[in-house]
Order: structure tokens, then sequence, then C-alpha cells
């Protein structure tokens, strides 16, 4: 029976092994075959019309130019916004093309690619060269699986300000003259607050604020110090209210007349029925923030503040016209209809976006008004620069409802409930567009030095053209997930497609 009980916990144990050894594997995966795909997606330059796909920096300096569309392909197939898809491009490229080393350690296995991006994202974000970035990488990559991570991370920080000095001098100085306040509004009504500010003003602040905490536990407040510090933030924030606690002697009228109450913009969505009942919910966005609260929390946000009522806007009456420009209530309707971006999993609120008509103005041949709901829908610049100009498709059979298509072929709908894959991947991968020609090295410098003699200070990064070295070929090679690690192809096809950095094959066949 002991025999049974410990042999199950050892199958359980090898399980569990084998099923990191399955991420790993997975993750190692991903981040290849993303690298792959920055080298594979090409940009025609030659096209001189406004609008069409650019390349743009892969990351910091020293990685690759990438087509700016890309991450709007990668985006929605891995189910996350196209923003968060560029950031996973320019961490892959930071890794591979600034830090050698580490990339390699993470082919192996020995550094997880999370611990190999905060590692390159650190590095990226102090603004250091892709020279400085290889010599940093050549110092830290031996100690990334000895050391405790907050060890590693107070080292690597001291290593980057020792590979730039003179850039380091020049974050501290930006970090002293760098002002900012966010604030971050979360579901549960509450709101992070998030400031930088000159050191006078803080202890400034930090007196005030125990002041006024003081001053409510006196007036009977039972809180714990931190709540009481959090409400007197928000009673700084309500200058008359501030003012008759901390000279309650004063005259404070001007607080009845309203001259002291706060000014800012909500807009409060509530429906009839949730009015009636107090657990009936109000969306509420504020700047760049949306969030759902409870009626009665509704309350007291408003409270001591002046409120405008608009009309409701009716999504069954909303004006339609035969003209190009779209009238302020047709506009705040797509808006109340599409709170966010229509594009495949896209996390940017409506408010910013430009209104695209799904079928082009001059195309629509329909017997009703073209600037109408059923034909207009808010999208960011670059997804609507992709619809216009790289391949991108989309429907809108009923109003508010999306059905999208890539140029890859997989398919996506969104409405108000969010977006969903509509169709399997696609049985045959797309062949992809053929590669640009190819000139020769002495070309490429001619025209180097004739850029840099024409007195241009722009930035140029080469195109994306062929596989790079140092990582698998995945397209060519099994993943064995049950055995936590990856088959490569083995034989003279090992190193097919990939060139060294003056483009000239491998001179290896293996064996």
């Amino acid at each position: 029976m002991i025999e049974s009980y410990l042999g199950r916990g050892r199958r359980l144990a090898e399980g569990l092994r084998a099923a990191q050894g399955a991420l790993i594997a997975a993750e190692i995966a991903k981040v290849s075959i993303v690298a792959q795909l920055a080298d594979w997606h090409r940009v025609d330059e030659a096209a001189a019309e406004r609008g069409v796909e650019r390349v743009i920096a892969g990351g910091a300096d020293g990685t690759t130019g990438v087509g700016e569309f890309l991450a709007l392909e990668l985006g929605p197939l891995l189910g996350i916004s196209p923003t968060s898809a560029a950031l996973l491009i320019a961490d892959t490229l930071n890794l591979r093309d600034r830090h050698p080393e580490l990339w390699q350690a993470v082919l192996d296995g020995t550094v997880r690619t999370w611990q190999a991006q905060a590692i390159t994202r650190r590095a990226a974000a102090a603004g250091i060269s892709g020279l400085a970035a290889q010599w940093l990488d050549a110092q830290v990559t031996p100690f990334v699986d000895r050391l405790p991570w907050g060890r590693l991370l107070r080292f690597l920080d001291g290593m980057i300000a020792e590979a730039d000095p003179e850039r380091a001098a020049e974050r501290t100085a930006k970090q002293r003259s760098d002002r900012e306040v966010r604030l971050i509004h979360h579901q549960e009504a509450t709101t992070t607050v998030l400031a930088r500010v000159d050191l006078a003003d803080g202890v400034s602040l930090d007196g005030t604020l125990a002041r006024i905490a003081s001053i409510l536990a006196e007036h009977g407040d039972a809180e714990s110090l931190d709540v009481r510090r959090a409400k007197a933030l928000g009673i700084v924030a309500d200058p008359a209210r501030a003012l008759a606690l901390l000279d309650p002697d004063g005259d404070h009228s001007a607080r009845r007349g309203g001259s002291l109450l706060p000014t800012s913009q909500l807009i409060v969505h509530i429906a009839a029925e949730s009015l009636a009942s107090e657990y009936g919910v109000a969306r509420v966005i504020a700047g760049q923030d949306q969030c759902a609260i409870n009626v009665t929390q509704l309350a007291a946000i408003l409270r001591d503040t002046r409120v405008v009522v608009r009309p409701v806007i009716d999504l069954n009456d909303a004006p339609a016209v035969d003209s190009y420009e779209i009238p302020r209530l047709l506009r705040q309707a797509v808006i109340a209809r599409n709170p966010y971006d229509v594009f495949p999993f896209s996390t940017r609120l409506s408010t910013g976006c430009d209104l695209d008509h799904t079928v082009p103005f001059r195309d629509d041949r329909s017997h009703v008004p073209r600037t109408r709901l059923g034909n207009l829908a808010p999208l960011s610049r670059r997804p609507h620069r992709a619809k216009t100009h790289a391949g991108w498709r989309v429907r809108q059979p009923r109003s508010g409802v999306f059905e999208w298509t890539s140029p890859l072929g997989y398919a996506y709908v969104v409405d108000a409930l969010g977006t969903r894959r509509a169709l399997p991947p696609p049985q045959q991968t797309p062949s992809p567009p053929p590669p640009p020609r190819r000139r020769g090295f002495g070309h490429r410098l001619a025209r180097s030095r004739a850029l840099s003699g024409s007195g241009s200070s722009r930035t140029r990064w080469p195109t994306p053209s062929t596989p790079r070295p140092g990582h698998p070929d995945l397209l060519g090679g099994p993943l064995d997930l049950a055995r936590g690690r990856l088959e490569r192809p083995r034989g003279p096809g090992v190193l097919v497609g990939a060139h060294d950095r003056c483009g000239r094959p491998p001179s290896s066949t293996g064996s």
C-alpha cells in the first residue's frame, strides 16, 4: 500500500515535470516563430501612396526593421491587442538582435522567456545603444541562472549604468526634471494615483494629508491611518471642503456657491431598471478608463459636483446623411454603440478613434444614406490604414457587428460582447510575397553613402529579408511537447535558408 501511494505521487510529479518541460518548449517555439515572422513579413517600400505600410524600428537601437502592420496580424491570432502584439515583436527582436548570448540561452532552455524579456526591456528603457546592449549581454547572461532574481536585477541596473555612463547621467537628470500625475480607474470604484512631483511639493502634500487624516480621526473616523490618508487626498481635490476642515473658523460660504467645486467630465450610462434597484450597475467613462460601479457609489462620486445632464441617445433614431461629414449626434451614437475600437481584441476607447465608413463612401451604391449608423465603425489609425491599404477586409452585416478577415485568411467577429474567432485557421498557408530583387553589397554601400551625404537626419532601418541564424527554423521541424523539447531537422537541412550578416549562405554542410 505504501509503495502504491508513493508510486502515484511519483507519477504525478513526473507528469508535472513533463508539463513544465512542454511549457518551456512552447515558449521557445513561440518566440522563435515570432522572430521568423518578423523576417518573413516584407514591405513594398517603393509604394508612394500615402498611408501604405511603412518599415519601422522593430525594437530599440540595433534591431532590424519590421512592417508596421505585422502586429495587426499577430494580435488577433494570439488573442491580444495590437499594442501588446507590437510589444511582443519588440521584445523578441530586442532579445535576438541586441542580446545574442541571452537569446541562445533562451533557445537552449536555460533561461525562461519572461526573464529574458524583463532584462531586455530594462536595457531598452534605459536607451543604451545596440553595441552597449551587446556588451551588457556578455556581462549579465552568465549570471541569469545563478543569482536570485532580485539580486540579478540590482546587478543588471549597475551594469546598465556602466555600459553607458553618459546616458545614465542623462537619465538621472531627466528623472529629476520629469513631472507627471496619472490616474488609473478600477472596476471596484477606486482609483490608483501615480505622481512624480518636486521634493518640496511631496513633503508639503504628505504633511497636508497627515493633518487632514488627524482631523478626520478627531471627528470620529475610526478607519486606519492609510484609509484616512486616502480620504484626505480626495478631500484635497475639493478645495472648499479642505478649507472647511483645515480652517473651521473661516468663512467658506463660496463652497455653497460652487466657485470652488472641482470640474471634471464623467460619462455615465445607466438603464432605468438599474436606478430602481440598490444593486443596479452604471457604466462610467472617465478619461481613457472605463469601469462599472454600483448606483449607490455613483451618488458618492457626484456629491458636491456640478452635474450636466445631456439628452439620451436613441440608437434607433440616429441621424443618417448622404454626405461624407459625420454629424455630431451620429458620432455620439456610434461611440455609444461601440465604446471601443472595433478591430479584433483592441483595447482602445472609441472616443479617440477615426469613424470609418465600412463600405467606402465612394463605393456605397445602396439606396439609403451612405453615412449612417450601420455603415460606420470606430477604428484607431493603424487598423484604419491597414483596412484601406493592407488587405484587411471587414463587413458590417448588422449594425454594430463586424466580420473581419486578415491578409492571411483568419476570420474574426467583433460585437458588443467582444471578439471571437469565426472560422478555423486556413488549411493551406498562403505563399509569402516574392522576395525583393537582391542587390550586391557594393550597391548598398553606394546607396548608404549617398544617403549620408544628402544631409538627411532621418533614421533608416534595414528591411527584413531572410531568416536569421541563431534560432531553430521551427516551421521546418516538429515540436515535441510531450517530451518538453524541440526536435530540429537533421542533416543538410538544418541551416537551409539561414544567412550570415553579409547575406552569404553558411559553409557548414551538416552530416
